[in-house]
């Protein structure tokens, strides 16, 4: 007989202390005096003895209890002949974790390389006859069928560490479902330093048909500081803007930091550069403010210094500087000229009118904004293509005709959850309130007067909600209606206003809020505050007003100069790609057609493995107990070896139950002792 477990037989020397303490008696003794005790002599030798042989056999029934038990959590089990384990075919799968923080210094190196030399002492250890399934963060194709040792081990000699995460439910999971079909014994050991943040325990869901063991790996204490983020505070970008940008950076660690610095490249030039504190174990949001003088699209990185952790040091971001905005004005019979006036007057616009008649719906895809402007009739056409603009992305901004009833929007906006009343209301009122907050007032106003000069109005159509979850009302007035309501639809945006932009009805486009009103509705872009995309999250970019066009191939250019086609696809001006099944790696990417580029986007790594705080031993057997699996599934790297791993893998006839029906015969023999011996 053998044991799984030996290092718990040596719980078998606390037994020594209930037979010291049966075979001494410790009680004082208490002198009596009796008169005559000749009569009584026979009868209390008797019992003495009778007294002494009941403690002995109470004692030996509870220390063999208690031995059998032992014996029983120690594993005990009648190994196979080597002939029997010759002819099985046990099934292991391995999952061995190549995330970036396995890069950290271990006991004997790299964990990374300790994980790989467990694997290859566990393939090593067992019956050359078991097949293996190996898995990694990668989760590759060619992974998902079983393989010999020998193709095993070559195969984790070209495993590298790689900037995909996976958690460890997915992986385990992933392990249930590739051996569902598979026959014989089937056994998982995970080996990884399962971070916190990736090794979600409190997931996982126990398979009784496969044996799951935990094998964490141990890294060197560090400190680790990180630009977890980052945001433009502005999203309205053009030339010669002033701009802010927000950095969050994080200390992993136990020691405050002094005097950091974090330097802002735009184009392989310095832009900016910050100096922070950092507390322990916290945040700082750092504020750095450039200016860019040319249009386009903008390469940038952060740059802070850590040692020895540095994947995480540099964060890639980039953004397109508008040159000019192109904006289509629909006119009405009656419209003015307001519109014309604000967009001839600024170089930035390219402003274009036309009547309902003279429209082209193929060309709404290259115009930035679109005003309906006091029209008396919507065709079904217009409709058709304004429903079309709006859901890929487009801005549309309405309003209503001073001549006609609203009953001629109403026909197309209802269908948007919004509506004008059909009454007009001809209270005199004003401009109450504005949701600076919102990104259409964001850093326009250095501060608000507390008697600021707002819009009057002195009739309207009243704005009515439909569908209170998809609009919000940007500028109030006093009598709580809305006077400018966004609504979001599809990837777009309506714009309403209540009152046609003319002097009867409003002052609207005589007062200053007007201008920056309509620059931000212009400026405003769909997907302009999206910075960067992280490697491994299947992400898809979107770059509006790109003609669709069958023959017109995108393609990718990585930072090595690699050129890959990915997934694309093309619908009302906007192009989608798909970064899922691309080589994407940290950088900034081109998107090239016919060898022009076309726009760039940054990648970045997944900051969770930022954070190195990992589960000890104590608290990874805490955590799958109360996943329910048994507390020998936590291993240490030690257990790897030759025969322990083998006596996990191959332990032959297990013979555990049999010593707690043991153990449970010991104590009903000892109640039968207390009860019947007299």
């Amino acid at each position: 007989m053998e044991f799984l477990y030996p290092g718990i037989l040596y719980a078998l020397a606390a037994l020594a202390i209930p037979v010291i303490v049966h075979l001494f008696n410790f009680r004082r003794h208490r002198l009596v005096y009796f008169s005559r005790i000749d009569l009584l002599k026979n009868l209390v030798q008797q019992t003495s003895k009778t007294n002494k042989l009941k403690h002995l056999v109470v004692l030996m029934l509870r220390i063999l209890a208690f031995s059998a038990l032992i014996i029983a959590f120690a594993g005990p089990y009648l190994p196979k002949s080597p002939n029997a384990i010759a002819k099985e075919e046990n099934l292991i799968s391995v999952y061995l974790d190549n995330s970036l923080s396995m890069s950290l210094k271990g006991a004997n190196g790299s964990l990374f390389d300790e994980a790989r030399q467990m694997a290859v002492d566990l393939a090593q250890s067992v019956n050359k006859n078991d097949r293996f399934l190996l898995i990694t963060n990668d989760m590759l194709p060619e992974h998902e069928y079983t393989m010999t040792r020998e193709e095993f081990i070559r195969e984790i000699g070209s495993i590298t560490p790689s900037t995909n995460t996976a958690s460890v439910s997915v992986v385990h999971n992933r392990m249930k479902q590739l051996t569902l079909s598979e026959s014989g014994a089937r056994s998982a050991f995970l080996i990884s330093d399962f971070q916190k943040t990736s090794a979600d325990l409190a997931n996982l869901i126990p398979d009784t048909a496969i044996t799951t063991y935990f094998v964490p790996t141990i890294a060197q204490s560090y400190q680790n500081v990180f630009i977890d983020s980052c945001w433009l505070n502005s999203p309205v970008l053009f030339p010669g803007q002033s701009v802010s940008l927000t950095a969050r950076v994080y200390n992993e660690g136990g020691t405050a930091l002094k005097n950091q610095s974090l330097a802002l490249l735009i184009n392989n030039s310095r832009k900016a550069i910050a100096n922070f504190d950092l507390e322990a174990n916290s945040f700082s949001d750092i504020e750095l403010r450039f200016v860019v003088n040319d249009e386009g699209w903008q390469n940038a990185s952060l740059q802070i210094t850590d040692f020895p952790v540095v994947f995480d040091d540099e964060m890639f971001l980039s953004f397109e500087v508008s040159g000019k905005l192109n904006v289509l004005e629909i006119t009405g019979n009656t419209s003015g000229k307001w519109i014309e006036m604000l967009a001839s007057g600024d170089p930035l616009f390219t402003l274009t009118r036309r009547n309902i008649f003279q429209l082209d719906f193929q060309s709404f895809v290259m115009y930035h904004l679109i005003v309906l402007n006091e029209l008396e009739q919507i065709p079904d056409g217009l409709k058709f293509a304004l429903d079309q603009y709006i859901e890929d992305g487009g801005k549309v901004l309405v309003a209503p005709a001073a001549t006609q009833s609203a009953r001629v929007y109403n026909q197309w906006l209802s269908g948007h959850g919004v509506s004008y009343a059909e009454v007009q209301d001809t209270t005199r009122t004003r401009v109450f309130s504005l949701q600076t907050a919102h990104p259409l007032f964001r850093d326009v106003f250095v501060s608000i007067p507390d008697n600021p000069d707002l819009p009057l109005v002195f009739k309207h159509y009243p704005i009515k909600v439909l569908r209170k979850e998809n609009s919000l009302a940007l500028i109030t007035m006093i009598n709580g209606g809305p006077f400018l309501s966004e609504i979001s639809t599809g990837q777009g945006k309506i714009y309403m206003i209540p009152v046609p932009l003319n002097d009867n009805w409003t002052n609207f486009h005589r007062n200053p809020l007007f201008v920056p009103v309509f620059y931000r509705m212009a400026f405003l872009q769909p997907g302009s505050e999206r910075l960067y995309h992280i490697a491994g999250n299947n992400s898809i970019i979107e770059i509006p007003f790109i003609p669709s066009n069958a023959e017109q191939i995108i393609k990718i250019a990585a930072p090595d100069s690699l050129i890959w086609i990915p997934q694309q696809r093309n619908f009302g001006g906007i192009t989608q790609f798909s970064l899922s099944e691309g080589p994407v790696q940290p950088g900034h990417h081109r998107l090239i057609s016919e060898d022009s580029t076309i726009a760039f986007f940054s990648v970045n790594l997944d900051r969770s493995e930022s954070r190195l705080s990992c589960w000890s031993q104590d608290e990874l057997t805490k955590e799958i107990l109360s996943a329910g699996f048994e507390e020998q599934s936590a291993l240490s790297a030690s257990d790897i070896g030759k025969s322990g791993v083998k006596k996990l893998v191959n332990p032959g006839s297990m013979l555990w139950k049999w010593f707690v029906l043991m153990t449970l015969l010991f104590l009903l023999l000892e109640v039968l002792v207390l009860r019947f011996w007299k």
